[in-house]
């Protein structure tokens, strides 16, 4: 939800005369009384990881496997779990630390400003662009196939278990050797077109997978989707995020059944350092200023210039994601010149609220 606040006429009369221009300063609440206030945001990291869950049933004739299709298979049921694939989305919440005010004189324009329902700044004379989110993964379980509907009348009829497996592995050899006839060609019926080919190899092929559950067994897949919030306040090269055990799936960082599973996050330094400000000894109302004149010395709207970082999830041996991403706290803040809101234009600025970056200017 966004809320626009819309400068009128009405408030730049109201303005002092003697303000010759848009006035940006620290927010301090009792001394800015007008204008508006918007924050910068600082950046967060959205983790989502899907977890994979395989849960062995042994199959009917498991016991009669390794004497009729030579695969030794396990006779036991067990469970286990892997990390299917881990997301990372960045998001903006509002950084309490960069609160600005903003007044608007009659010889500038920035009639309308787009803010967030937690004030974050989105846009200026414009509707924000859209933001990318995370992508949606949809992963679906293969149906478990029932093998007595794929035997034949001949197997079902059989009068003892060892029978039944004996006839059954006869079927499956015999299905493979269809399989091979119908791509090489010299099957007694082949089919008119690849249409039609396609479906009768994917019928063998059907036929054969429920088929051998009886010796290999079934395996039911689920997935389990955990999302973990970090919100970055300085480096680190190991904090648990959680812990994840190939019996249990993730579990808590204090259940020590898992092994942990680590985030770091290393700042990259891709621009200066904020300079600090001198301190204010008189609580009297104090322009944000970076010095007299040039790119930061007019007067005009703060905006973040973030550092690239680089963020990773890991286990003791293997890295498990790595990106980039930008961030807000881990940068620096430039203003915007006043140049842009002269009355003569209608200067769209866009920024983006997971940073507080600039990500388009227009007429």
């Amino acid at each position: 939800m966004k809320k626009s606040l819309i400068l009128g006429g009405m408030l730049c009369f109201a303005l002092s005369a003697a303000n010759a221009q848009t006035e940006v300063s620290k927010y301090i609440p009792g001394v800015t009384t007008d204008g508006v206030t918007y924050f910068l945001p600082k950046t967060g990291l959205k983790v989502r990881v899907i977890a994979r869950k395989i849960t062995h049933t042994p199959g009917e004739f498991v016991e009669y496997a390794e004497r009729y299709i030579h695969s030794k298979e396990s006779a036991d049921s067990y469970t286990s779990w892997s990390i299917e694939n881990i997301d990372v989305a960045a998001f903006g919440v509002a950084d309490t630390s960069k609160v600005f005010s903003v007044k608007f004189n009659p010889k500038t324009i920035a009639p309308l400003m787009e803010l967030s329902k937690e004030g974050v700044i989105l846009a200026v004379n414009t509707k924000p662009l859209p933001e990318a989110d995370m992508p949606n993964r949809v992963y679906r379980k293969s149906p478990v196939l029932n093998a007595h509907d794929y035997m034949t009348q001949e197997i079902l009829n059989a009068n003892s278990k060892a029978k039944m497996a004996s006839l059954t592995a006869d079927k499956i050899f015999e299905l493979r050797d269809s399989k091979n006839e119908l791509a090489s060609g010299q099957a007694s019926y082949m089919p008119s077109d690849a249409a039609q080919m396609k479906l009768m190899f994917n019928k063998l092929e059907t036929t054969e997978k429920a088929l051998l559950q009886v010796f290999k067994g079934v395996n039911d897949t689920t997935y389990v989707t955990r999302t973990f919030t970090i919100m970055p306040n300085r480096e680190t090269n190991a904090e648990e995020l959680f812990r994840f055990s190939k019996h249990l799936g993730i579990v808590d960082v204090d259940d020590l059944s898992g092994a942990p599973i680590y985030w770091s996050l290393v700042d990259n330094h891709t621009v200066p350092a904020p300079v600090p400000e001198p301190v204010i000894e008189e609580p009297k109302k104090k322009k944000f200023s970076f010095g007299k004149k040039g790119a930061n010395g007019d007067e005009g709207m703060i905006y973040a210039l973030p550092s690239t970082t680089t963020f990773k999830i890991f286990e003791r041996n293997n890295v498990l994601y790595e990106n980039d991403f930008p961030m807000g706290q881990f940068g620096n803040v430039e203003k915007l010149s006043p140049a842009y809101y002269d009355v003569k234009t209608t200067t769209k600025v866009y920024f983006d609220s997971t940073t507080g970056a600039i990500r388009k200017i227009s007429e």
